[in-house]
């Protein structure tokens, strides 16, 4: 403990002690533009200037132990990982500026730490020498920069005149010094304080003027700040519909496209390759539509890199894979936040102030428009259906893969008006197959799509009251790649297989050369989840042979597909572009920053986390209980020595029962100590017995000798009787009345 007390002036000792580190803390905090970490702050505050506070009734050696395992506890949660990393980058010589800031989450850290301690020192020490020393740190702070809004000051303001009314019942009820205190010291200090203070105001430049060179160099660290830690502006995201595609008025899929011949990526790499744009999971029957995309994760934090790899399948496949693939794009005009990446990225490389995102859809993107000039490289894997990925499928066990069954149910959901017995779900049961191997349907369906329909741009308009697949599947039977990938999507789920819509470009045949991709190259498909496999690539729309591009060919086969005029019922005819209750669609991401959320993290940090945080709770809870059934606490609501008597007799009889000398039901108090032969003990017996016989016998000095022989018994208990001891007043209950 920092200074001795009473329980509700050492209450009041703690609360002065979080408003002062508070007060210091939220202009620092201002300075470096982290206040929308001043939450984060204030609880750590807190946590620390309670653990400061907190009375431990165990000998002194065990107590400090404990209290520096919980720091440590709280540190680690506070801290994690990137303290390690923190520390690292600077003895790896890195300048500690750019640390701090990288870091934020570490520096507020140790801010609150240091300050919960400065500030419960300021709290107990005389207000005459610790107002001096707060108006001094505030007033530095000031004339540091963090010429902030006057209301992050209230609680420096409110902390000044609460220093004398808090402080001042433990100075009354101190003995009195030798020599009297000096009545007018406060007020000389005080004053003195206060002039610095207005003369540093009046002496700071009102209009400083501020050097170009440093000006260009603070707004590049608020955007490095913002970039990496407070990234929550509206971001722009890829669409076909801006690339010329699905011009339908109402925002639905379909119609006849006319994408302008505009460059728009110059592309190095080998083969066929998807770069991914927007990916949607919720299918309402008109439309597609990303649910999965309200939140935002720092793609180089190490707090959700299993999150990230889980995401993009990194540790699938996780035997024989495919050999690892380059591709580089250069992005040729100014154009959406997306990055379009392959889906299995292993690793990537981005220019100058491009920092990465990623969503919980598994969309890349940063945190600006991409803009003409802008570059990156890509480390991928590339999983596509076909015969290559037939090959590795048929190589690998039929286990079961935990990815596979934890997926989300939002890429097995369909709209209500396509029901699991309705025309749709028994094509995609007739395409799928007897099988029930899910590589085995999704390729199946994939090629009786390829063979029976037929690929065209020239498209009749879709009806605004049938379901855009159930028009292409029945009645046109012809449509460009937004229809076969949509087709490919909702026959997977019907067959409850894991799909989703993706849209973003293709380069069909590189050569590792440069290839330049037009708004014509604008693309989607369907990914479909491959037990042990992950997320794989099936476009029926171009792996077919080349007549499937040929816009005067015509589709069917022995499988062709019946064609009853689907009359859709009530709730067919108006499909609703709504998600379903429960959902919140959100095209563009909330304005949340990463560190809001809990869902999105990682599974084992998360579990980690949350393990940690029950282990600290039930720790402090622990110590709570033991705490508030000592003796010492007890007599603090006892409300006469006679009462304090017994809570300390009970409390000594509950020690001797734990060193095995039980006091037995049928002896007296003098008996007892007669048995252990204790002529202190005796003593002791025999005044509290007259007391208990005589209301006017005195108390006072036999309470004192009570509390002594407690103590002195306490002391000598080993670690294992200190156990017993705990674990008793665990399970104790309070003993009613005053007597």
């Amino acid at each position: 403990m920092l200074f001795q007390a009473s329980m509700p002036n050492r209450l009041y000792m703690f609360a002065l002690s979080c408003l002062i580190a508070t007060a210091i803390t939220l202009p620092i905090l201002g300075i470096a533009s982290l206040l929308p970490l001043a939450g984060y702050a204030i609880m750590q505050i807190t946590v620390f200037t309670f653990l400061l506070h907190v009375d431990i009734p165990l000998p002194k050696a065990i107590g400090n132990i404990i209290r520096g395992v919980i720091y440590a506890i709280a540190i680690y949660l506070f801290g994690g990982l990137n303290m390690t990393n923190a520390f690292v980058a600077i003895l790896s010589s890195a300048p500690v500026a750019q640390v701090a800031i990288l870091y934020s989450d570490v520096t507020v850290m140790l801010l609150a730490f240091l300050l919960s301690i400065f500030a419960t020192l300021l709290a107990a020490g005389d207000p005459a020498y610790s107002l001096p020393l707060m108006l001094t740190t505030i007033t530095t702070i000031w004339l540091s920069g963090a010429k902030i809004d006057l209301k992050y000051y209230i609680p420096a303001a409110l902390s000044i005149p609460l220093m004398f009314i808090i402080n001042r019942p433990i100075q009354e009820s101190a003995p009195a010094a030798k020599k009297p205190r000096s009545k007018t010291k406060p007020i000389i200090l005080l004053t003195i304080a206060l002039i610095i203070s207005i003369l540093s105001y009046i002496s700071a430049p009102k209009n400083p003027e501020t050097d170009p060179y440093f000006k260009q160099k603070a707004d590049e660290i608020r955007q490095f700040i913002n970039d990496y830690f407070f990234f929550t502006d509206t971001r722009n995201a890829f669409s076909l519909k801006n690339e010329g595609w699905q011009p339908m008025e109402d925002g639905g899929l379909g119609g006849i496209p006319n994408p302008p011949d505009v460059p728009v990526l110059e592309v190095f790499a080998e083969g066929k390759v998807y770069l991914r744009g927007t990916i949607k999971d919720y299918y309402s029957g008109r439309t597609w539509r990303d649910t999965l995309s309200d939140r935002r994760y720092g793609f180089n934090s190490r707090r959700f890199d299993g999150l990230k790899k889980s995401l993009m399948n990194y540790e699938l496949p996780k035997e024989n894979r495919f050999e690892e693939q380059t591709v580089k794009v250069n992005v040729l005009r100014d154009s959406a936040s997306t990055l379009f990446t392959p889906q299995r990225i292993r690793s990537i490389q981005l220019g100058t102030h491009m920092v990465p995102y990623f969503n919980l859809a598994s969309e890349l993107f940063i945190t600006r428009n991409l803009k003409a000039g802008d570059s990156y490289e890509v480390v991928y894997e590339n999983y596509i259906a076909g015969d290559s990925l037939q090959a590795l499928y048929n190589t690998f066990p039929k286990t079961p893969d935990e990815g596979y069954l934890s997926l989300n149910e939002k890429y097995y959901s369909l709209p209500s008006h396509l029901t699991n017995g309705g025309i749709v779900a028994q094509l995609a049961q007739r395409f799928a197959g007897d099988t029930e191997d899910p590589y085995e349907k999704a390729i199946n369906i994939k090629n009786a799509l390829q063979k029976n329909y037929r690929y065209t741009q020239n498209v009749v308009k879709p009806p605004t009251d049938q379901d855009f697949v159930a028009h292409f599947l029945f009645e046109t039977k012809e449509g460009y790649c937004t229809y076969f990938a949509s087709a490919m999507a909702v026959l997977a789920r019907s067959v409850n297989l894991p799909a989703r819509y993706v849209e973003g470009f293709m380069l069909e045949n590189g050569d590792g050369t440069a290839q330049t991709l037009t708004s014509k190259d604008a693309h989607a498909w369907a990914e479909i989840y491959i037990p042990n496999i992950g997320w794989t690539v099936f476009d029926p729309a171009t792996d077919g042979s080349d007549s499937s591009y040929d816009n005067d060919s015509s589709g069917g086969g022995a499988d062709t597909p019946p064609s009853p005029s689907p009359e859709p019922s009530d709730e067919q005819e108006n499909p609703s572009p709504e998600p379903p209750e429960g959902s919140t669609p959100s095209p563009e991401p909330s304005p949340v920053p990463s560190e809001a959320p809990e869902d999105g993290e990682p599974a084992s940090e998360k579990g980690g986390i949350k393990w940690l945080l029950w282990l600290l709770l039930l720790l402090l809870l622990i110590a709570l209980k033991i705490y508030l059934s000592s003796p010492s606490f007890q007599v603090k609501r006892a409300k006469t020595d006679r009462r304090k008597l017994n809570i300390y007799w009970r409390a000594y009889l509950q020690l001797m029962q734990i060193k095995n000398a039980p006091m037995q039901g049928s002896e007296t108090i003098i008996a007892y100590a007669n048995r252990l032969e204790n002529e202190r003990l005796i003593d002791i017996a025999k005044a509290i017995s007259e007391a208990i016989y005589s209301e006017k016998a005195p108390i006072g000095g036999l309470l004192n000798t009570t509390i002594s022989l407690y103590r002195d018994t306490y002391k000598g208990l080993n670690v294992l009787q200190y156990v017993k001891l705990f674990a008793k007043r665990l399970v104790w209950l309070p003993v009613r009345g005053n007597k």
